[in-house]
């Protein structure tokens, strides 16, 4: 059995506050808060919770992780998921110890690009990453294989700890979540597109296609024949933001790469995405992205 034992949460102390950019097909996810630990189970665990979404492989042992009353049996090459938040436990099976792999996360921002055809994988991922449910999968022997064999490498990345190493753990880390959730949609391939799936790729297109123009909830609501809050949700289950702030993170991605690429003035780039306010444009650019669109034009 592989030693694990220079990945803890001290040892990723470093990087807590870095933002990850997680690239599935053309569409960009950032992760952060990210934090990893490996440990020994030999018995029964206090139920207990944590503010970010966790991940847990489980390397060896087997037992059932208990999430809100809710039973999984896990076994070696078991993959859990539970959101932020909720109350769990794990209880090994008589006689027996488990090593588990845990991967702690926030995440940020999804920036999505227009979805072209199916990519149900791509939704498959969004809706685990903003779910409220926990989720329970196994990955595939060959999954099983790269996942610990980049555990591995992350262990001796952090063992050695040489020049520039926080940059190939960035890679490594990267990689493994890859690994995890790639692992539960490879389960759900077969699967048919489901019409809430459906429904949110046209959404997303549709805003995609007008972000220049002065569009709320009830005109998208009543343009897909839906109601609003049914509106809201299918959003907030995709990307997990409100109607509002999701549309206007489609105008100032925009707004960006027309600040990195063009020399238009601020006003005419406020007005390419349908705002003629260049208060209220400069405020909603510094909510979004951190800084105003003038310091984002000297990055």
């Amino acid at each position: 059995m592989k030693e694990y034992g220079y990945i803890t949460l001290k040892s990723f102390e470093a990087i807590r506050e870095h933002k990850f950019p997680l690239l599935i097909g053309e569409h960009l996810i950032i992760i952060s808060n990210l934090q990893l630990n490996i440990h020994k189970i030999d018995s029964q665990t206090l139920p207990h919770s944590h503010s970010d979404n966790q991940i847990i492989y489980y390397i060896k042992g087997s037992g059932k992780e208990i999430i809100d009353k809710k039973e999984f049996s896990v076994f070696p090459g078991s993959i859990v998921f539970i959101p932020e938040k909720k109350k769990h436990s794990f209880i090994p099976y008589a006689g027996t110890s488990a090593e588990v792999f845990t991967l702690r996360f926030e995440t940020t921002r999804s920036i999505i690009k227009k979805i072209k055809g199916k990519e149900k994988e791509f939704l498959s991922i969004l809706k685990l990453l903003y779910s409220k449910n926990p989720n329970s999968w196994n990955a595939s022997l060959k999954r099983r294989e790269e996942i610990e064999s980049l555990i591995g490498n992350i262990n001796e990345t952090l063992k050695e700890k040489k020049f520039g190493y926080l940059i190939t753990l960035n890679g490594y880390l990267l990689l493994l979540l890859r690994e995890f959730l790639i692992s539960m949609v490879e389960r759900k391939k077969d699967e048919e597109v489901s019409v809430k799936d459906k429904l949110f790729i046209n959404i997303n297109n549709y805003l995609k296609d007008n972000f220049d123009k002065d569009i709320g909830s009830k005109d998208v609501a009543a343009l897909f024949k839906i109601s609003q809050n049914y509106l809201q949700k299918i959003i907030k289950t995709y990307t997990g933001y409100s109607f509002t702030r999701y549309f206007n993170g489609i105008k100032i991605d925009y707004a960006k790469k027309l600040l990195k690429e063009t020399t238009l003035e601020i006003k005419e780039i406020a007005g390419k995405i349908g705002i003629y306010d260049i208060n209220y444009f400069s405020r909603l650019f510094r909510m979004i992205e951190g800084i105003p669109p003038s310091k984002m034009r000297r990055i």
